[in-house]
């Protein structure tokens, strides 16, 4: 479904673009300065050891400055501040290491968010207001990882209950690499749609956006 949104929205800026007259030199779109942005993220989340792929909905917002390297080329450098939002894990185990659960669970939540810089080209087609480009950067992302269990243990030595419950904190830096396409509506506005991933140690989130950035 969100590939198919992104398909869309391509499909159509496309398609205004080939109307388009030559006018995107003309556009302060494509010259130099500093603009925000604000972005609706769509993430989905893997955890080494757990089933399961869960997604939350959430926000981006971005500071940056575009450089013009050619009549149709801008150079953005980017700072983002992601909350990508919280993530649960529930699974029925019967078998965990050492031993053997009667009824047992695993729940692991895991709650993101991420200070990133971000180098964004982008290529304005045929001087029209339609672009793609690409994102590549690096990530701080921070977690704060919750975990719990219970269930009956039946070993060699009896049957005895076991519950856990404990909450760590986490940070790691990461590559981030994805694909973004848009359409400048206007001077000063752009909208954007694009999708980004990263792999962490024992983690990967792959997010979907679309938002608006305004060009002072």
């Amino acid at each position: 479904m969100k590939k198919a949104v992104l398909a869309a929205f391509v499909a159509a800026a496309s398609f205004q673009a080939v109307g388009a007259e030559n006018i995107g030199s003309q556009h302060g779109y494509l010259g130099e300065g500093w603009y925000i942005g604000a972005d609706i993220i769509d993430t989905t989340f893997e955890a080494d050891g757990f089933n399961g792929s869960p997604s939350s909905t959430s926000g981006a917002i971005s500071i940056g400055y575009d450089f013009t390297l050619a009549d149709s080329v801008i150079l953005g450098i980017e700072a983002e501040y992601a909350d990508y939002g919280k993530f649960d894990f529930v699974d029925n185990v019967n078998v965990n290491n050492r031993y053997v659960y009667a009824n047992g669970f695993d729940k692991f939540s895991a709650d993101l968010q991420a200070f990133s810089l971000y180098l964004k080209p982008k290529y304005f087609v045929s001087n029209s207001p339609f672009y793609i480009g690409a994102v590549v950067g690096v990530g701080v992302y921070s977690m704060e990882r919750k975990s719990e269990g219970a269930g009956t243990i039946v070993s060699s030595r009896g049957t005895r209950n076991l519950e856990y419950n404990n909450t760590k904190s986490e940070s790691e830096t990461e590559f981030v690499y994805g694909l973004e396409t848009g359409y400048a509506l206007n001077n000063n506005v752009i909208l954007n749609a694009g999708y980004r991933m990263a792999n962490l140690k024992h983690y990967e989130h792959d997010t979907w956006y679309v938002g608006l950035d305004y060009k002072f």
